[in-house]
């Protein structure tokens, strides 16, 4: 249809006729410069573990900008839809550190998998995190029996935080942080 209104009208022609190689690689230069701009914009939290909808963002990006270096005739609509994803994710986290019932909704708790040296069943089944794992995340920490664990928590990023038997055992730790991680991670159900 001549007249038909065509997406492809409303961004402006990005990549030169040229053959090929030439529009591959000002597609690589130009994704190399728009990652440097948005990680700026996005900041530290860009480049830092990741939470799961960081990751799915950065999954979905890189698929994108993927597709736009390799087949750079959808080279407008790739950074469009990857420019989106981003500014999207961004907004999302402005909201839920602005908001403490949309960072409830959208972000996990660190969940306590062992205490005082005993595993926590509730945390296990919850994270779905096995017996062999936590071993591994204390071996990782450099403890070799579970006993010697004071506390072990995942953290909202996937990492295992490991607090020893021998650290130092700040006032109120035991009735207060553990408990305080017990609850908190308790209203997710």
């Amino acid at each position: 249809m001549a007249g038909a209104f065509s997406f492809m009208n409303i961004y402006p022609k990005l990549l030169p006729d040229e053959a090929l190689p030439i529009r591959v690689l000002t597609a690589c230069l130009l994704i190399y410069i728009l990652i440097i701009v948005v990680t700026r914009f996005a900041g530290k939290r860009s480049v830092s573990k990741m939470n799961s909808f960081d990751w799915i963002v950065t999954v979905a990006v890189g698929s994108i900008v993927a597709a736009a270096v390799v087949a750079p005739d959808d080279f407008g609509p790739a950074i469009i839809a990857a420019t989106a994803l981003i500014v999207f994710q961004w907004l999302l986290t402005y909201i839920s550190t602005h908001s403490k019932m949309f960072r409830k909704t959208l972000k996990n708790n660190p969940t306590l998998l062992v205490r005082c040296g005993e595993l926590v069943e509730d945390g296990m089944q919850k994270t779905h995190v096995g017996e062999g794992e936590i071993l591994a995340a204390a071996r990782g920490a450099g403890i070799a029996d579970i006993k010697e664990v004071r506390a072990m928590v995942l953290e909202t990023d996937g990492s295992f935080s490991v607090i020893p038997m021998s650290a130092d055992d700040p006032a109120g730790f035991e009735d207060s942080t553990l408990k305080n991680l017990s609850e908190v991670d308790s209203l997710d159900d």
